[in-house]
């Protein structure tokens, strides 16, 4: 009998991490019960011309309290180019003084609080942080080691092909326009 669950107990666990969000997958979208510096709810479908920094934090969590001001430096200086950061915590607004902790950290950025998208993204530690592009996930990781970089490739690559897209535009525009042009010529 104790075999059999522990063969259950490691199969739920096993099939549990088959849909953890790992860097290719489909990110999960946010979920929480109040949304701080947002206008209404959330959702990842908002940003999908955007780049994403999911990050799970708390406020009484000694390595976020090191994260967070990094984060903040980063979005303040890629928020122009398209950078979104929303942070999540499973901690409600009031009881954990969320307000204080953000006016102190000067958090800027959207705040989720009393979220649940912890276990959707299987975060097993925080402070963690995802980069989401189009809906994907591209990147994971410690918040101070590599997001960074993480995130101005991203947004490189982002604004390479948005120009693309928009040169694109730009020739069938002019291709339409000719079209009158050589119907014309060739009435002639």
């Amino acid at each position: 009998m104790k075999r059999i669950l522990a063969v259950a107990i490691i199969s739920l666990i096993l099939v549990g991490n088959t849909f953890a969000a790992v860097v290719g997958n489909d990110a999960p979208d946010v979920k929480a019960q109040e949304w701080i510096n947002a206008t209404g709810p959330v959702s990842l479908e908002q940003f999908k011309d955007k780049v994403v920094v999911v990050e799970f934090w708390a406020t009484w969590c000694p390595p976020c309290l090191d994260a967070i001001p990094h984060l903040v430096k980063l979005y303040n200086k890629n928020k122009d180019k398209g950078l979104v950061v929303i942070g999540l915590t499973n901690e409600k607004r009031k009881s954990a003084k969320i307000d204080e902790f953000m006016k102190k950290l000067k958090m800027n950025y959207i705040v989720g609080t009393g979220s649940t998208s912890g276990s959707d993204y299987s975060v097993r530690g925080i402070p963690k942080a995802f980069v989401i592009v189009d809906g994907k996930i591209i990147w994971e990781g410690h918040p101070v080691n590599g997001l960074d970089v993480a995130v101005k490739n991203a947004l490189e690559e982002k604004a390479l092909k948005q120009k693309d897209e928009k040169k694109k535009e730009e020739v069938k525009k002019e291709e339409k326009k000719s079209e009158p042009e050589q119907k014309t010529e060739k009435k002639k």
